[in-house]
């Protein structure tokens, strides 16, 4: 026999809850200025030059350099590297990719816990501190000539 009853329309599962800690969401709204393949790439590197000693801290700065060079000639050359924003310009994505990877990697300790003076506080301090002045660095430079230009 065949079961010919309305069948009740499957629910969507309950939105993921924020996250408690708001270190994560400021890193969250941080990345979105740094292209994809750039946080994966340098995640990635740092992992396998954790095994890497003696040369460990040598390479992760060296992989730091490289990563914060590369940020914006992602945004440059890449396409499809940044959202497309008709707001905002490419010129203001490069500068903002060079600053939020080096805002971002000092905020995952890295090669920069190496340093005496570091603490994990400045770093989420420095990325507060990044997120909350973003916006208004984008409004400004907008004002620009130079950022005005089509992406």
């Amino acid at each position: 026999m065949q079961d010919n009853s309305p069948k009740k329309p499957l629910e969507d599962p309950p939105a993921p809850a924020p996250s408690s800690n708001p270190a994560e969401q400021y890193i969250a709204k941080i990345i979105r200025y740094i292209p994809s393949s750039i946080v994966a790439g340098y995640t990635s590197m740092l992992g396998l030059v954790s095994q890497a000693e003696p040369y460990q801290l040598y390479l992760s700065w060296a992989i730091f350099g490289f990563c914060l060079l590369l940020a914006p000639l992602y945004v440059m050359f890449v396409p499809d590297s940044i959202p497309n924003t008709k707001d905002c310009s490419k010129r203001f994505h490069v500068v903002a990719s060079f600053l939020s990877f080096a805002v971002w990697a000092f905020a995952l300790g890295g090669p920069f816990a190496s340093l005496p003076m570091y603490s994990p506080v400045y770093g989420s301090l420095a990325l507060i501190a990044a997120t909350l002045l973003m916006p208004l660095l984008e409004r400004v430079l907008m004002l620009l000539n130079f950022f005005k230009s089509e992406n």
